[in-house]
C-alpha cells in the first residue's frame, strides 16, 4: 500500500481507464444524495445496513464529510453503474496501515438489477484496492441474515475469523482474490 495522499489520484487513474461496458463505478457526489438515500431507505434494501438519519439533509452534510475524507486518501465512496445507470453503492474505508487492509462496505444493489452488477462490482472494489491502491488484504463484516452476501465471499475465498449473534467477520488476501477473479469475472461479463 502507498501513502492515503496519493489514494485521490489512483482511485482517478483507475476509473478514467474504465474496465467493462457493463458495469463500471464512478465516485459519489453531493448530487447523488438522494439515490444514495433511496437505496439506503428501502426497506427491501436496508434489512442488512446500519441504520441512517432517513432525511435528504442528513445525506447531504454526510456526503460533505465525506468528500474531505476522500481528498484525504481516507475513503472512497462509489456508485455502481450498469450499462451506465446508477444501480448501486460500493465503499472502501477502515484503511489499517499496520496491517495493510481496508474494509469493502456499503453495498447496496438497486431491486430488479441484473444478478452480474453485484459481482462485476465487487470485482471492481477488488481490483482498485488490491491493485490500484496496493493493498494487501480486505477486512469486513457482514450481517448473520445477510445469507447470499456472506456465501458469496466465501466463495471468493474470504476466510471467517470470528463471528457474533449479529455478525460475521472476514479476511480476504490478495493472493485469495487472485485465484478467484478469473471465475467470478466470468460469471459478471468483465473479462
Amino acid at each position: 500500500m502507498f501513502s492515503y495522499k496519493d489514494h485521490p489520484v489512483a482511485v482517478k487513474q483507475f476509473l478514467d481507464r474504465g474496465r467493462s461496458n457493463f458495469i463500471s463505478l464512478r465516485l459519489a457526489e453531493l448530487a447523488d444524495a438522494e439515490f444514495i438515500l433511496s437505496l439506503r431507505t428501502n426497506p427491501a434494501l436496508n434489512r442488512h445496513l446500519s441504520a441512517t438519519v432517513p432525511t435528504l439533509h442528513h445525506q447531504r452534510t454526510w456526503m460533505h464529510g465525506y468528500a474531505e475524507r476522500h481528498a484525504l486518501g481516507l475513503e472512497n465512496y462509489f456508485i455502481i453503474l450498469q450499462e451506465g445507470a446508477p444501480v448501486g453503492t460500493v465503499r472502501t474505508y477502515d484503511y489499517h496501515s499496520e496491517t495493510d487492509s481496508f474494509c469493502c462496505g456499503s453495498w447496496i444493489i438497486s431491486l430488479g438489477s441484473s444478478p452480474s452488477a453485484s459481482i462485476g462490482s465487487i470485482l471492481a472494489v477488488y481490483d482498485l484496492a488490491f491493485d490500484a491502491l496496493g493493498f494487501a488484504q480486505a477486512h469486513f463484516e457482514v450481517r448473520q441474515a445477510n445469507l447470499d452476501v456472506w456465501k458469496l465471499h466465501e466463495r471468493m475465498g474470504a476466510k471467517l475469523v470470528r463471528e457474533t449473534t449479529q455478525n460475521r467477520f472476514y479476511h480476504y488476501q490478495r493472493a485469495d482474490y487472485d485465484d478467484a477473479r478469473p471465475r467470478f469475472a466470468k460469471i459478471a461479463r468483465i473479462i
